[in-house]
């Protein structure tokens, strides 16, 4: 709930969830996590990236960090996992032996901004 520090909504629209989560979900049912771990795509210069990674905490941005720590479920956890749909999409949550649960919906790259020469 609320709103981050610029400006995105922390909460997903249903249409959001309908169009773009659940759909990127049940493209997911047939995989292992395994399998979901290893994905990859072309980065830069052509470079095999993890499409999807574990991140630790202190990876994301301060306000995040934070939010986390508030969110009383999740400040047990210190490694977050993220699904990258897109350029600028994610999903964040945790997994939890063969379970993920979402956390947050990212639109705009913002919480583990990279940064760029």
């Amino acid at each position: 709930e609320g709103v981050w520090s610029w400006g995105e909504s922390r909460r997903w629209e249903e249409e959001e969830y309908l169009n773009t989560i659940q759909p990127h979900f049940q493209a997911l049912d047939n995989n292992s996590w395994q399998e979901v771990e290893t994905q990859t795509y072309n980065g830069a210069s052509n470079q095999r990236k993890n499409l999807n990674k574990y991140q630790h905490l202190n990876s994301i941005c301060e306000e995040a960090q934070q939010r986390w720590q508030d969110i009383e479920i999740t400040s047990q956890f210190e490694v977050l996992f993220r699904l990258r749909l897109g350029t600028s999409r994610r999903i964040w949550g945790v997994r939890v032996q063969h379970h993920f649960f979402i956390v947050w919906y990212e639109r705009h790259h913002k919480i583990c901004p990279i940064e760029r020469d």
